[in-house]
């Protein structure tokens, strides 16, 4: 985890985010050094403006990864997490996707259900979050 956060902060230090960022595109070498793939989905900002506006177009991802806003236009939230132009924030949504990667390797499953109408549209999420208690037994 360590080395795909490194990452992250490399590249959005550079002005580019993933932004399709699952554990499919994370690769490891014989080594054990990590490597960051595909970059199809990947957007440039001016990271000279810092990471607050770094606003770019949303190309897709990979539902299971994608942070709220980005899941149908944000329409799943009460409020819009988009600028004017419909474009995303895309560090934030790298780091959310991190999260999610982080929360399945702990848990070993991911923290949402995707439900799809008959044309295969996304129509609603469902969290599946798992709550771990620690009891301590008095004596």
């Amino acid at each position: 985890m360590l080395q795909l956060a490194g990452a992250l902060r490399y590249f959005h230090g550079m002005g580019v985010a993933h932004m399709d960022l699952k554990p499919e595109n994370c690769m490891r070498e014989p080594e054990g050094r990590l490597r960051l793939v595909d970059y199809g989905s990947a957007q440039a900002f001016d990271a000279a403006d810092g990471l607050a506006c770094a606003w770019v177009e949303d190309n897709g991802g990979t539902e299971a990864y994608l942070a709220p806003e980005r899941l149908d236009g944000g329409s799943l939230l009460e409020y819009t997490a988009t600028d004017e132009l419909g474009r995303v924030l895309g560090p934030p949504a790298d780091v959310y996707a991190l999260g999610v990667i982080l929360y399945e390797l702990l848990s070993g499953e991911p923290p949402f259900d995707f439900d799809y109408g008959e044309d295969g549209e996304l129509v609603g999420v469902r969290v599946r979050v798992r709550v771990w208690v620690r009891v301590r037994v008095l004596p």
